[in-house]
């Protein structure tokens, strides 16, 4: 980030100690806290901070160390010009966090520096408030880097009104989610092993087996499945890279390497965890690839669809073929982000649109704002947040 004459620090390389103490002193918020960038012997600080007052197990522990430090610390985009940010008070505690990942973009024939953030959150007080001075300054500190797009997709109302109170702004096209039953009576299973009831005694889940397998034969006449689902292929990411790369229609996208998209799809099998992650190449009529989909379960019976993308106008027939393979997988209620192209799908497989979160953007360029309030950027789960471990209560 660019230093400013507020005192306003300058991120770059890990600092040293002395210029590490140097920057907290310079950094002042008030009331004793100061914004520092975010080193690695202080990722166990920011987890303590994330998982509040209900701490891991020591097998989970360790995950979430070693996914943390592989996302903010270890990410194939590394600029030194870009941190995560950290929050301490007088005695060395962290307060408060925000991640911030670099990510490349393309407008155009134009390349452009792009920060996703997400994971902030700040530590009540004593009465249960989380200081909302705190955030807004975190934020500031992300917004005046050097990057020309600073984006969010999984916030809630709360860090939507702090983000515009900074200047962002809400894209209500791409806060919406589309959800889609598979199984109703598998749903329902899933709700009572979740519930105070535990789970369905003998006869409760013979009915519902027995209504499961009704509903299945139903939905896959719905979705025009037939007998068998559509043909698939093992995930290749060269292939996939090919494939997204034809994927047209958008004005502002993420851009990928083998190696990064393969980055990606790796942190969002660990995120499934102890679920499980799925990925596939779809096959046309003729044996061609078309698309690809991506889905991660991770609890009981519910997916969540990262990517689908198609070579073809019609995101059709590789979302039948995606929700065909998250059916075999035994899921009842798949959900993704909704992709404003492709509103006419949703709509013919009778999917239920719902808005639970919102997609932030920032930037001093309108031009770079401009495509999300009009449906014309590709944000799909790859390119936001949501392949990242994520953590419950963020601000």
């Amino acid at each position: 980030m660019n230093g400013e004459q507020d005192g306003t620090m300058t991120l770059g390389d890990p600092p040293s100690a002395a210029s590490f103490a140097a920057a907290r002193i310079r950094n002042r918020v008030g009331g004793g806290v100061a914004i520092t960038p975010l080193r690695r012997d202080r990722i166990a600080a920011m987890l303590a901070l994330l998982e509040g007052p209900t701490q891991p197990d020591a097998d989970r522990r360790a995950r979430l160390l070693h996914e943390l430090e592989a996302i903010y610390c270890d990410h194939p985009w590394s600029d030194p010009r870009v941190s995560s940010l950290l929050a301490e008070n007088d005695s060395g505690a962290v307060v408060a966090c925000l991640g911030a990942i670099p990510r490349p973009m393309q407008l155009g024939g134009r390349t452009i520096r792009a920060v996703v953030s997400g994971n902030l959150r700040v530590r009540p007080d004593g009465e249960g408030r989380r200081p909302a001075g705190i955030a807004v300054r975190l934020l500031r500190e992300v917004f005046a880097g050097s990057q020309d797009l600073t984006l969010a997709d999984t916030s809630n109302a709360r860090s939507m009104r702090l983000w515009e109170a900074c200047g962002g702004k809400a894209a209500p096209l791409y806060s919406l989610d589309w959800f889609l039953p598979l199984r109703p009576s598998g749903l329902l299973r899933a709700f009572a092993m979740m519930g105070r009831g535990g789970a369905f005694g003998p006869v409760q889940e013979l009915v519902s087996r027995v209504a499961d397998y009704a509903g299945t034969r139903l939905m896959r006449r719905v979705l025009g499945l037939g007998t068998q689902p559509l043909a698939t292929a093992p995930f290749d990411a060269a292939l996939a890279l090919d494939l997204l790369d034809r994927d047209g229609g958008s004005a502002l996208r993420s851009a990928y390497d083998v190696g990064t998209l393969e980055w990606v799809a790796a942190r969002a099998e660990c995120k499934a965890l102890p679920g499980t992650f799925r990925s596939r190449i779809v096959l046309g009529a003729d044996g061609r690839p078309v698309g690809w989909f991506a889905y991660l379960q991770q609890r009981a019976a519910v997916a969540d669809m990262l990517q689908l993308v198609t070579v073809e106008r019609d995101l059709g027939p590789v979302m039948v073929s995606a929700l065909s393979d998250a059916m075999a997988q035994g899921v009842a209620l798949v959900r993704g982000a909704v992709d404003p192209r492709h509103l006419q799908t949703y709509r013919d497989l009778k999917c239920i649109l719902s808005s639970g979160r919102w997609t932030l953007v920032h930037a001093r360029d309108p031009s770079l704002v401009d495509p999300f309030l009009r449906g014309e950027a590709r944000l799909q789960g790859f390119d936001g947040e949501r392949w990242i471990v994520e953590f419950p209560d963020s601000i």
